[in-house]
């Protein structure tokens, strides 16, 4: 855990020895915006990616993938920019997370590491809600005994999930069913199941569909990764996100660690944060 006061007291004194011949004029910013540190924080590197969590004054709060949080004046950050040839036409491949006014690319992979199955419940069913809301479908695959306290969040934020499924806004199915079995798990295989059930969805959903599913212990089968690697390439070929759940065991074992770096964004409960592979 890092001493923020500390961190602080550093930042104020790197600040006042500062002058623009060092600095440049402040950069716009606004909440979800990816940038890149530009000085060195006690325990945070100078030129690692973050995400804008908080704007106030005189600091930014900026959020990381390993869940650290560093605070920042703005000419202390770098704005992350956009690909050559992007301008404002593309902000339409933006949508909203579900949570707070966090926004993300359509055909974001995130994963989603929960500290209590209730986190994971609450957060997937913001997902899926603020989707349903836009006229999105959701498609999930989780244990049957975690669909109780998604379907009571769900309800919580005012849908019913019983209601959607029948209209088919909302399809779940069990972990069991949609994953090959972990003993004959192939990556080529699990692929072109996401593929054709993404395919078949999408044809009867024309407003967008959001995916999630729990990976529980999934990720010890052989191709594990390989397979987490194709699903970001079949995301941004098909323009949708997707959320893979870790459960909290991973954290010691360096789950949570691999799982980052093989995805676009990191959810740590309820804080975005980049992950390690490009959007």
């Amino acid at each position: 855990m890092l001493d923020y006061t500390r961190q602080l007291g550093v930042n104020r004194r790197l600040t006042a020895r500062a002058d623009r011949s060092v600095n440049p004029p402040e950069e716009p910013m606004k909440v979800g915006d990816e940038v890149r540190t530009a000085i060195a924080l006690p325990g945070i590197p100078a030129g690692i990616r973050g995400v804008v969590k908080e704007i106030g004054r005189p600091f930014v709060v900026v959020a990381f993938a390993d869940g650290r949080h560093g605070y920042y004046v703005r000419r202390q950050l770098r704005s992350i920019a956009r690909p050559p040839g992007e301008g404002s036409e593309a902000e339409p491949a933006l949508t909203r997370l579900g949570l707070d006014n966090v926004v993300i690319p359509r055909s974001a992979h995130l994963c989603l590491l929960a500290s209590t199955p209730q986190a994971a419940a609450h957060v997937t069913a913001c997902y899926s809600a603020e989707g349903m809301r836009q006229g999105e479908t959701t498609m999930c695959a989780m244990p049957r005994r975690a669909q109780g306290a998604f379907l009571r969040c769900l309800s919580n934020l005012g849908v019913d999930g019983a209601a959607a499924a029948q209209s088919g806004q909302l399809r779940i199915v069990t972990r069991e069913h949609f994953y090959l079995p972990a003993s004959r798990f192939d990556a080529r295989r699990q692929l072109a199941t996401l593929a054709a059930a993404v395919g078949q969805v999408s044809r009867t959903s024309s407003r967008g569909l959001r995916l999630f599913g729990h990976v529980g212990r999934m990720h010890r089968a052989r191709g594990w990764w390989e397979y987490e690697a194709g699903v970001s390439q079949i995301l941004r070929d098909a323009g949708f996100s997707a959320i893979c759940v870790y459960d909290s065991p991973g954290r010691a074992d360096g789950t949570w660690a691999k799982a980052a770096s093989v995805h676009t964004h990191v959810l740590r409960d309820e804080v975005v944060a980049p992950g390690g592979v490009a959007s």
